[in-house]
């Protein structure tokens, strides 16, 4: 059963804007890296103890500086942050799973913050191979459960419940099965499927995805 459950920002602006408008439940799909991005969305925790936001992370620096900028606002509850599963040469996450679970193994263990999660973003794997492209999603999309299972086998995650999320993009349909039926964790796992976009609306590159999702 699919339920709106919150919205995906991709800046700290974006999410003021959100929170602006009684957004109350975000997941920011980036990195929070400038002091000046982190504090602003602190500050919103901080006013508004009942505004839910999700950040990402994909190093230990990231989760230090994370960290000290929360136990520096004192907030009132954790940070829930989400270990980004990144590809290599793309844009963002971290390269290898071992890597990823060194993140979140940091996470579990840093004043004020709570490891939530495992996302990625499987949008990036498009070449003019269609089939090979499927086969590379399904493999990202399994290292990601296999993540979620590792972490909650050694007991990481900090929050009611796990969160599963992947970008959706044109192969939501593959997200959808990836994420169906993982069961035997410690407490329930919430898929959550993203749009898939950044900054900008790539809607030439979707119209010609789609039409290949919708083809015979």
């Amino acid at each position: 059963t699919l339920v709106r459950w919150g919205i995906t920002p991709a800046s700290g602006t974006q999410e003021q804007v959100a929170h602006r408008f009684n957004v109350r439940r975000v997941l920011l799909a980036n990195q929070l890296v400038a002091r000046a991005d982190i504090e602003a969305v602190l500050a919103l925790l901080h006013e508004d103890p009942d505004f839910e936001c999700f950040v990402l992370a994909d190093s230990i620096e990231g989760v230090a500086r994370l960290s000290q900028a929360v136990t520096s606002r004192k907030l009132l509850r954790p940070l829930p942050v989400l270990v980004e599963l990144g590809i290599e040469g793309k844009r963002a996450g971290c390269r290898t799973p071992e890597e990823a679970l060194q993140v979140a193994r940091e996470i579990a263990r840093a004043d004020g913050l709570a490891l939530a999660g495992i996302e990625g973003y499987e949008g990036l794997l498009v070449t003019q191979d269609r089939e090979a492209d499927i086969r590379a999603v399904n493999a990202f999309l399994a290292q990601l459960v296999d993540m979620v299972k590792m972490s909650d086998a050694e007991g990481l995650f900090g929050d009611k419940e796990i969160l599963l999320s992947a970008g959706g993009s044109s192969y939501f349909d593959l997200v959808a099965r990836g994420f169906s039926g993982v069961q035997g964790l410690s407490r329930p796992i919430r898929a959550v499927l993203r749009s898939g976009c950044y900054l900008t609306s790539d809607h030439g590159s979707y119209k010609r995805l789609l039409a290949q999702l919708a083809a015979p």
